[in-house]
């Protein structure tokens, strides 16, 4: 909110100022109302930067946030797993102080590359995206001890080749994965 806030006022303020530069330019004693334009825009975005600033250190005392912190993101070590911007990723770390998951029940579970969140190929198919919602690792492991991008214990892909998890906690297709005691088997 505070980082929307801040770029529609920057904005404002250039876009004001492109106008009033284009006007002066045309108009007679050009030089000196340029360089009035300049001022006044140099004085707008320090008022927008200091409100700013306030603000955020506002939300970082609510937060027990300590001041100065390098990105004005860090949060209390406590919270959700994602953040509301759709950052995810290494150097984007969540509200409970981890690295930033996508909101696994939200429209948007899957983060690219890039390091955001959304729902296309790009962010959930791609080599390196990770799905937030799939139930099932891609390396074949399940069960306790192994999590799914969800956080919750693996399960094997139902729709997959291997859909069965052995107790030895591998994901396959034989009779040893899919009908022994304590085999689930999720492709039912």
């Amino acid at each position: 909110m505070i980082r929307e806030k801040t770029n529609m006022g920057v904005r404002a303020v250039i876009f004001l100022g492109c106008a009033t530069l284009l006007f002066a330019s045309t108009s007679a004693g050009s030089i000196q109302k340029q360089a009035e334009v300049v001022e006044h825009l140099e004085n707008g975005l320090f008022e927008i930067l200091e409100e700013v600033d306030e603000e955020l250190r506002q939300l970082e005392q609510q937060q027990n946030v300590p001041e100065g912190s390098s990105d004005g993101m860090t949060l209390r070590q406590t919270g959700k797993a994602w953040r509301d911007d759709l950052r995810c990723g290494a150097g984007y770390p969540a509200p409970n102080g981890q690295t930033a998951q996508c909101d696994p029940a939200g429209r948007f579970p899957c983060c690219s590359t890039g390091k955001w969140c959304g729902n296309t190929a790009a962010h959930c198919t791609c080599s390196g995206c990770v799905h937030y919602k799939k139930e099932w690792r891609d390396d074949l492991r399940c069960g306790a001890g192994y999590p799914a991008p969800n956080g919750q214990p693996a399960k094997c892909n139902p729709g997959g080749r291997y859909p069965c998890c052995a107790p030895s906690k591998w994901c396959g297709n034989t009779s040893n994965h899919c009908y022994c005691r304590g085999c689930v088997n999720y492709g039912k």
